[in-house]
């Protein structure tokens, strides 16, 4: 598992598991697909916030030259810059700790910095898969993998790949494995 797993996606990287994510597959299961977010992830969700703290930090800026509030311009710009700074930093950190794999068995989302938290399903349990795209991942060519599963009963339990890269080919990519994994049952089904 130390090797990186080939993406059949053109615009996936290939990336390596590591041995920290290996150990949540059972020995022999090898990854079809794996990958993270795209960079997107970082500042996507932070957008509002981070242009909010922008006019914020001009506002503060030039109130501290008028002489309004009691500051530095450059120490009012300094603080909004370091806000956005710590924000962007715990952001990367989040993308560092997430990394979607999907096996011939299941599909998986590992997510955590301080806390890691798994949320897996076995193929055989897919009952539905869809893309979520907000207008601008739409406009990013971005979007959210969406897996219910028959023990899923709604929301609770589903698999949300966020913010990837040409989410059609990885809708693709999983259709398949459900499809190649529904074939499989069939025919031990009728076997045995």
């Amino acid at each position: 598992m130390s090797e990186a797993v080939q993406s059949p996606l053109s615009v996936a990287q290939p990336v390596s598991p590591g041995p920290g994510i290996a150990r949540l597959l059972p020995a022999g299961e090898t990854p079809v697909l794996a990958m993270r977010p795209s960079l997107w992830f970082v500042v996507l969700p932070k957008l509002e916030f981070l242009l909010t703290l922008l006019v914020c930090g001009i506002a503060a800026t030039l109130m501290a030259r008028m002489g309004i509030i009691g500051l530095e311009p450059a120490a009012a710009a300094a603080t909004s810059v370091a806000i956005a700074s710590l924000s962007l930093t715990w952001r990367m950190a989040v993308w560092l700790t997430t990394f979607y794999l999907l096996t011939p068995r299941r599909v998986l989302a590992v997510r955590g910095v301080l806390r890691q938290s798994v949320i897996e399903a076995r193929i055989e349990d897919v009952r539905s898969v869809g893309v979520a795209r907000l207008t601008r991942e739409r406009l990013l060519g971005l979007g959210s993998l969406v897996v219910g599963t028959a023990a899923a009963g709604g929301r609770v339990g589903e698999v949300v790949w966020q913010t990837l890269p040409n989410p059609g080919e990885v809708l693709a990519v999983l259709r398949s494995q459900v499809e190649t994994a529904r074939t499989a049952a069939a025919a031990s089904g009728k076997a045995g």
